[in-house]
């Protein structure tokens, strides 16, 4: 239950206290030796993890344990264990909320300088893995920037929340929109409804500036001309928090951005985005009921977005969730506002050292230590069509970024892109590589390339397109289309790739665009049918004494199974009496 003390000023929470959880064990060894030695045994410990699937299969006791990322949390491993989470009522943890309350100033702070004065709205993407690695960081931003702070009882269960005094928090309360995926919702609908309730005590403050109620009057206003009820306006304009309707998954971001052909900017995207997303879970409303245009008009106002990062293992560059999430919210704002919100990942892979980065900070970061970064593409090489298809996958997401958080991307970064992987600017084989390995890979990455010239995200020089389109075609002519939806069915693509490959001057792309179109053709089934590698089943007549030696086959396993089935009832007869 979320109260204000008898309407009296709570008292301060008690400073942070690690609760000493299988979660937060050290590792055992003083020095970087001894913790890589440990971790090189329980990595080496993951090979039981196939057998323990298989005896969980069969209904044998596994031995429990906690998951997370291996190398923020060793005590995951090894692998192949029965895991379980956390209790969603103990978040955020007291550690959790000195964490988040941080991030939360260094968030205000950031947009202080930015802007010349508070922020008036925040929009969180909340994820349920994110929540079970760092126990609730992120709700605690939440519940700081309102000016509120979470309750614990003695067992450190959070059974409410109390008000920080405007004495104490000397600061406008801001104002937050909360888009909860869809693992969430299905995960801790406790902590949306939890989320809710806290949103509402805020907005009925009315003790200093508060940028929750301004905004919720301005926004029952525009629902009561909008033909809503008064009733209804008064409820809805309180709701912060959405996700998908139960039983929806997705945001409709990524295959709608794959789909490059079909859009000439990001708005139709945006609105499949704020359908599939802009439920609403609030008291007082069907939980997960659609509100037309509510979602949209909660954005409004949003001078910034945040997700949170604590894995070691995916980043906001190598998992496409990120621009779908936090994109995609991005993305929401701008198209229906015309102003771009800042776009933040909260970095909290180590809590020590835990800050707020621009999502152009947190893909700079990736690039160097990944995309661009000679020793990981070297790893990648080492794994073959795999790797190759990995650095494929981080390429489709940069786009990605490219379409949801422009500003984030320059030229500069499409030219590095193009000087490693087609230049092989790192003399490290790369176009032989993928040729030998994954040629679709490398296809997809050159066709992202012209993409991003086409739309006019990436300007090249002349020298520079033609040669990608030299490579794109002579890919295709030689190992066949690859038939992603980026390029099959976009003549847009088409046409400006011919455009390339025919440019005055441009010998080499002339005497491919014939091989490049015989290739089309062949894969499209035109210049005839499409082959296709593989086995069919076909009836084969069988000689008479294959039929002789089936026909008595059968006949001997019907004897035995009717043989065993006497036998049984006999046995479960004598049994009974």
């Amino acid at each position: 239950m979320i109260t204000k003390a008898n309407g009296k000023e709570p008292p301060h929470v008690a400073g942070p206290t690690w609760r000493k959880t299988a979660e937060t064990k050290p590792i055992p060894g003083s020095d970087d030796a001894a913790r890589v030695r440990v971790l090189k045994a329980a990595f080496a410990g993951t090979a039981r993890e196939i057998p323990e699937t298989l005896r969980a299969l069969e209904g044998h006791y596994i031995r429990p344990g906690g998951g997370g990322d291996p190398v923020r949390n060793p005590m995951a491993l090894p692998t192949g264990k029965n895991l379980y989470g956390i209790n969603p009522q103990e978040v955020p943890t007291r550690a959790a909320w000195e964490l988040g309350k941080k991030l939360a100033e260094d968030l205000i702070a950031n947009e202080q300088k930015r802007l010349g004065r508070f922020p008036r709205k925040i929009g969180f993407t909340l994820w349920n893995t994110e929540l079970i690695r760092h126990y609730g960081a992120d709700l605690a931003q939440i519940l700081y920037l309102m000016g509120l702070k979470p309750r614990w009882d003695q067992r450190g269960v959070v059974e409410g929340v109390d008000v920080i005094p405007m004495a104490e928090l000397k600061r406008p309360r801001i104002d937050v929109v909360i888009q909860a995926a869809s693992l969430f919702r299905d995960t801790f609908p406790d902590r949306m409804e939890f989320l809710d309730q806290a949103v509402r005590l805020a907005a009925a403050l009315r003790d200093g500036e508060n940028y929750l109620a301004e905004n919720n009057a301005a926004n029952e206003r525009q629902l009561k001309e909008s033909g809503v009820s008064a009733k209804d306006a008064r409820l809805l304009a309180g709701a912060r928090v959405f996700s998908n309707a139960p039983g929806g998954y997705g945001t409709g971001v990524i295959d709608g951005i794959e789909k490059s052909g079909s859009y000439e900017n990001s708005k139709p995207i945006t609105e499949d985005y704020l359908i599939k997303t802009g439920a609403v879970y609030t008291a007082g409303v069907e939980w997960g009921k659609f509100v037309p245009k509510l979602y949209e008009q909660q954005l409004k106002a949003t001078d910034a977005v945040a997700l949170s990062r604590s894995s070691n293992v995916v980043s906001a560059l190598t998992l496409d969730h990120y621009f779908e999430y936090l994109g995609g919210m991005t993305m929401a704002i701008r198209d229906t506002t015309g102003k771009s919100p800042e776009t933040y990942v909260s970095d909290v892979r180590d809590a020590s050292r835990a800050s707020m980065l621009t999502a152009q900070q947190a893909l700079r970061n990736d690039m160097r230590t990944k995309y661009w970064n000679p020793k990981w593409i070297s790893a990648q090489q080492k794994e073959g069509f795999s790797g190759a298809a990995e650095i494929a996958e981080t390429t489709k997401n940069l786009f990605g970024w490219q379409v949801t958080k422009p500003e984030a991307i320059g030229d500069d970064v499409w030219d590095t892109v193009e000087q490693i992987y087609v230049e092989d600017s790192l003399k490290l084989g790369v176009r032989q590589w993928f040729d030998e390995k994954n040629p679709y890979a490398y296809q997809s990455t050159t066709a992202i390339l012209l993409e991003s010239a086409r739309k006019g995200y990436w300007r090249p020089s002349k020298e520079v397109l033609e040669r990608v389109a030299n490579e794109y075609a002579q890919s295709v002519a030689r190992h066949g289309h690859a038939g992603d939806s980026r390029t099959t069915d976009n003549t847009a693509f088409q046409s400006f790739l011919n455009q390339q490959l025919n440019a005055p001057g441009n010998v080499s792309g002339i005497q491919l665009s014939r091989s490049y179109q015989q290739s089309m053709d062949k894969s499209s089934g035109v210049a005839g049918k499409l082959l296709v590698a593989g086995q069919r089943l076909a009836r084969e007549a069988s000689s008479p004494q294959t039929q002789t030696i089936v026909r008595y086959s059968t006949l001997s396993i019907a004897t035995i199974a009717a043989l065993a089935t006497i036998f049984y009832f006999g046995v479960r007869r004598r049994n009974r009496l």
